[in-house]
């Protein structure tokens, strides 16, 4: 396959997103035979020597925010993107859903990227300057409620995105989430729980239950070493904070 020829297509359907031609990008796209189309979803080639990389494909379909003036990405577009190579989404670093996180894409874009991760590995996979999560990231950057339960419900079978915990502090997901909410207690005896916090809580005690569950029915030899110390760093912060709420 013509490397040279690979780069021409980067380079022209590079220009229908960056002047929000999507109908030129979808016709341009659907027209490449499928060994071709992976090829330039996969290509991330360097512009020079000292420069960075090229980002791929995806990841500038989720620069959702760089071109506040331009038409919104269709979501059909990203589609194509990731059905041409669905490994894209949890076999690079940075993730898609990683580089959706830092640029505040919308609700969407974060839902169809979750949708297609089959084997839901982009929710475990931290990035590579602070060693979080796409669940640790979006609660220590306050994420709405809606893309944080996205993130959970994307992750029912195990729930272990929950527990892992951020590499610098040892902080699950919980901590930053009901840090701000916590802040009410002091100053109204009354205050209601807030929902979105007693559904966090609910959901991060089902995981702690369920590892335990886990654990005991593997040798200590088989258990994961980060797993088993997230799970008690994380039981130890459930407890700190419902002895707060009780105080309160």
């Amino acid at each position: 396959m013509n490397k040279y020829n690979i780069q021409a297509i980067r380079k022209e359907l590079d220009d229908h997103i960056r002047n929000s031609r999507w109908k030129g990008f979808r016709s341009r796209f659907q027209n490449l035979n499928h060994d071709l189309a992976q090829s330039v979803v996969m290509l991330q080639q360097k512009k020079k020597h000292h420069q960075r990389q090229k980002p791929l494909l995806c990841h500038i379909l989720c620069y959702s925010r760089r071109h506040p003036n331009k038409l919104p990405l269709p979501i059909d577009v990203l589609e194509l993107i990731i059905k041409a190579s669905p490994s894209i989404l949890h076999t690079i670093n940075p993730t898609p859903l990683q580089i959706a996180l830092e640029h505040s894409a919308p609700y969407a874009v974060l839902e169809t990227l979750l949708l297609y991760d089959t084997t839901k590995q982009s929710l475990y996979i931290r990035d590579k300057k602070h060693g979080d999560t796409p669940l640790l990231y979006a609660t220590k950057k306050e994420y709405d409620y809606d893309s944080i339960k996205l993130l959970i419900e994307s992750d029912l079978q195990t729930r272990q995105s929950l527990l892992l915990c951020s590499k610098k502090r040892n902080r699950c997901p919980l901590f930053y989430f009901a840090n701000d909410s916590l802040s009410y207690f002091r100053k109204d005896d009354d205050i209601d729980i807030p929902e979105d916090l007693q559904y966090m809580l609910l959901q991060t005690y089902i995981a702690v239950v369920e590892q335990n569950k886990s654990n005991s029915n593997h040798n200590e030899a088989s258990s994961d070493p980060e797993r088993t110390t997230a799970n008690t760093t994380t039981t130890q912060m459930m407890l700190s904070i419902t002895k707060r709420i009780i105080r309160a």
